[in-house]
């Protein structure tokens, strides 16, 4: 009994170790007008279709972006956290600020300016939430005249069960940041 108790046990581990039920692809996304332009959509021959957005880059600024989480898995997770991938040693157009979370319901669940400061929330099966991140425009002197850097994926952290994963999620479309002015004094 003990040893299959205990095989179980591992099984169920193992198997929660490999759970990725989350995808952000929904209902609802946002880019920063203020600072994007919309390229287009775009189908690829392999892998997902997405859509291009051209980001300006205006120094010191911040700069916003939403997305909605869905979980197409059988089992509830929970979202510890959803940022910009970390590198410690890149120095990025736009670095990370806060991430802020949609309402679970209603009309207003996919406005980005209805989104409030980020706290952990639940995702039961085939349930999603609008997630907005705020960067800021920095670095400019790092990022030559004519740099640009393209951002296509998040970090998002969740518990499944009793297994905590960190993963690197495709974003629903790209984001360009073009750098295309002198540097302010």
């Amino acid at each position: 009994m003990t040893v299959t108790l205990l095989s179980l046990a591992i099984a169920a581990t193992v198997w929660l170790s490999r759970y990725e039920p989350l995808t952000l692809r929904g209902s609802g996304y946002y880019v920063d007008p203020a600072h994007s332009e919309h390229l287009g959509s775009f189908d690829p021959p392999i892998g997902e279709s997405f859509d291009q957005y051209e980001v300006t880059y205006a120094d010191g600024e911040p700069f916003r972006f939403g997305f909605t989480i869905t979980n197409h898995g059988r089992l509830p997770v929970t979202i510890e956290g959803v940022r910009l991938p970390w590198c410690g040693v890149c120095v990025d157009p736009l670095e990370y600020v806060g991430t802020e979370v949609g309402p679970a319901a209603g009309s207003r669940m996919f406005l980005a300016n209805a989104a409030t400061p980020f706290a952990p929330f639940r995702l039961d099966p085939d349930e999603y939430r609008f997630v907005v991140i705020t960067s800021r425009f920095d670095h400019c002197a790092a990022n030559g005249r004519n740099a640009t850097a393209t951002f296509t994926n998040v970090q998002v952290r969740y518990r499944g069960g009793w297994i905590d994963h960190t993963t690197t999620m495709p974003l629903p479309y790209a984001l360009t940041v073009t750098r295309d002015s002198a540097c302010p004094a």
